[in-house]
């Protein structure tokens, strides 16, 4: 399975941000094309970083 903008914007990176933990839950998100995954319970510092580095990971 793949994003639905993926015909259109190949390069298009998505990241989750979700309040499940659960495996089966993230890795279908990840099946459906996520590239990442943030919990909500992270702090808004941490996300910040974590935006950073996911932004940084994914670039060509």
């Amino acid at each position: 399975m793949h994003h639905p903008a993926e015909g259109e914007f190949p390069d298009m990176q998505f990241m989750m941000l979700t309040v499940y933990e659960d495996d089966d839950k993230i890795f279908m998100a990840l099946e459906a094309g996520a590239s990442g995954y943030i919990l909500k319970k992270t702090s808004p510092e941490n996300c910040s970083t974590l935006s950073v580095i996911f932004t940084k990971a994914v670039r060509p």
